[in-house]
C-alpha cells in the first residue's frame, strides 16, 4: 500500500496519520470500505495483505463480484496516489507503479489535459523543495523536514485531482461538501499550509536555520497558497450562487 513495507517511527506515523486523516475524511468510497473507522484504515496503508483482505470482505458483503460499483471516489484515490508517486510525467518508474502498459500514456493525457498556471507553480514549488529537503532530513533528523517530504507531493496531485472533470460527478454539482474540485483544492491547500509551517519551524531552528532559502521559498508559498485559495473561492460563489438562482 501506500507506506507498506516501510519501517515509519511513532514519531513519523503521526505525521502520516495527520495527512491520511483528511484524505480519509475527505473519500466517502474508502469510508464506507472501513466502516468510518480511521485507524483501521490507516492500519491497511500500512500493510498491503491486510488492505487487500479488507477489500475483498467489502467486495463479497455487498455482492459485487469485483465489481466496483459506487466507488467512484475509491479508485480516484488509488489513480491520485498513482500520480503522487512519478516526480514527473516522463519518470522512468512508470512500470513499477502499475501494471496497465497503458499507464504511462494516460498520466501523460492527464497532466496535459489538466495543465495550468497553478499546477506548474505548484509542481515547481514542490519540485524545488524535495530534493532539498531530502538530504536536510538526513543531515538533521528533523520531523519538520519529514513533514515536508510527505506533503508536498499532494499539492500539485491534489491539483490534478481538482481540475480532472472525469473525476466529477454531476449530482454533487451544487454540494460544497463532495465536489471533487473543492475537495482537491482543499486538500491541496491542507497540506501546502503544513508544509509552509514546517518551513517556518525550520528556519527558527538553530540546526536548520542557514540550510535553505527560505524567504524565498516561503513567498513563493505564500504566493501559491494565494492561487489555490482563488480557485477555492471561485468554486464556493459558483455554488452559492446557482443555489440561490434555483431557490
Amino acid at each position: 500500500m501506500w507506506y507498506a513495507n516501510d519501517n515509519y517511527s511513532k514519531e513519523e506515523q503521526l505525521i502520516l496519520m495527520e495527512l491520511e486523516y483528511d484524505l480519509f475524511r475527505c473519500n466517502p468510497g474508502l469510508r464506507a470500505m472501513w466502516q468510518d473507522n480511521f485507524q483501521e484504515y490507516f492500519r491497511g496503508t500500512l500493510n498491503e495483505e491486510y488492505w487487500k483482505y479488507r477489500e475483498r470482505a467489502w467486495l463479497s458483503k455487498q455482492k459485487l463480484k469485483g465489481k466496483r460499483f459506487g466507488f467512484k471516489d475509491y479508485e480516484c484515490a488509488h489513480a491520485i496516489e498513482e500520480i503522487i508517486q512519478l516526480s514527473t510525467p516522463d519518470s522512468e518508474n512508470l512500470d513499477s507503479v502499475t501494471d496497465d502498459p497503458d499507464f504511462e500514456k494516460k498520466i501523460k493525457a492527464v497532466f496535459k489535459k489538466t495543465d495550468s498556471k497553478l499546477l506548474r507553480w505548484a509542481r515547481g514549488w514542490a519540485d524545488s523543495l524535495i530534493p532539498k529537503l531530502e538530504v536536510l532530513y538526513q543531515e538533521s533528523n528533523n520531523i519538520n523536514c519529514f513533514r515536508i517530504l510527505v506533503n508536498a507531493p499532494y499539492i500539485p496531485s491534489k491539483i490534478v485531482f481538482a481540475s480532472v472533470e472525469n473525476y466529477r460527478d454531476s449530482k454533487f454539482e451544487c454540494d460544497l461538501q463532495w465536489r471533487t474540485d473543492k475537495i482537491g483544492y482543499s486538500l491541496a491547500l491542507a497540506s501546502l499550509r503544513r508544509c509552509l509551517e514546517s518551513l517556518q519551524v525550520l528556519h527558527s531552528h538553530p540546526k536548520t536555520e542557514c540550510k535553505l532559502n527560505y524567504k524565498e521559498l516561503l513567498v513563493k508559498g505564500s504566493h501559491l497558497e494565494n492561487l489555490i485559495h482563488d480557485e477555492l473561492s471561485k468554486i464556493i460563489l459558483a455554488v452559492l450562487t446557482h443555489n440561490q438562482l434555483k431557490d
